[in-house]
């Protein structure tokens, strides 16, 4: 956020100078502070934005209001409002969960040319990081990725090492961009939960083992799925190495 503020004051010629702890008695354009008290009781998310009597008070609910407010302030600028005429404001957050729903490309839950032109974007960090700008700026704290079976692409399972197509140096490109999203992500307050459908294993995982012979094409529509041992123990396994390699994962949906 206060990147954002930074870059809308450098549009109009102005600098951003950070104080870290500052002084009683220092006088400051715009104080930023984690104040529930302060912040007039608006709850988790929201914000406060006060004049004083020698420039203004942000003061955050928590650290996602405090970052939502400086984003307030860096729009109010780039639009074009004068420093003296930002608006005081008191912003609650009126919903708790504001998700975004992202059907990823790789083992989509479609085949498709619509989903599937966009694999090599989706493999752009620089794609993923406008992208989760936008969430922020728009108050959006839950990005939900949406795949058959992600886990091929996220990990080499320790006891099924052939559900991995990948060499190691094409698995570590995978594992720096799975990590990055989450960081990214989690240090502009969103959320992340990757949502799988669970009769679906590895193609390659399918093929060693004559299991889930649906997973081989990565299509189901009109498949009928089974319960099988082998496959409920390698789902267990998978979904614990992501949970352990990735620790900036939130959670899973099924």
């Amino acid at each position: 956020a206060l990147g954002k503020l930074e870059a809308a004051l450098q549009q109009r010629g102005d600098t951003l100078k950070r104080v870290a702890n500052p002084a009683p008695d220092q006088t400051l354009d715009l104080s930023v502070t984690i104040d529930p008290v302060a912040a007039g009781g608006v709850g988790p998310e929201g914000y406060r934005l006060v004049r004083l009597r020698n420039g203004r008070m942000m003061a955050g609910g928590d650290e996602r209001g405090a970052m939502y407010g400086v984003l307030d302030v860096a729009e109010q600028i780039r639009l074009g409002t004068p420093w003296n005429k930002i608006k005081e404001r008191t912003v609650k957050a009126q919903f708790e969960f504001r998700a975004i729903k992202f059907n990823l490309p790789w083992a989509a839950y479609r085949t498709s040319l619509a989903i599937e032109q966009h694999q090599e974007t989706c493999k752009d960090l620089k794609f993923w990081e406008a992208f989760l700008d936008m969430m922020a700026e728009n108050r959006f704290n839950v990005l939900s990725l949406w795949s058959l079976h992600p886990y091929t692409y996220m990990i080499r399972p320790k006891n099924f090492p052939e559900a991995c197509p990948f060499k190691d140096a094409e698995l570590a490109e995978w594992k720096k961009l799975w990590s990055r999203i989450f960081a990214m992500a989690k240090e502009r307050g969103i959320e992340t939960y990757l949502l799988n459908w669970n009769i679906f294993v590895s193609p390659g995982f399918a093929r060693a083992h004559d299991v889930a012979p649906w997973s081989v094409s990565l299509s189901h529509i009109g498949k009928e799925s089974e319960t099988n041992a082998l496959v409920v123990r390698y789902t267990r396994e998978v979904v614990t190495q992501v949970l352990d390699e990735y620790p900036d994962l939130t959670g899973l949906g099924i």
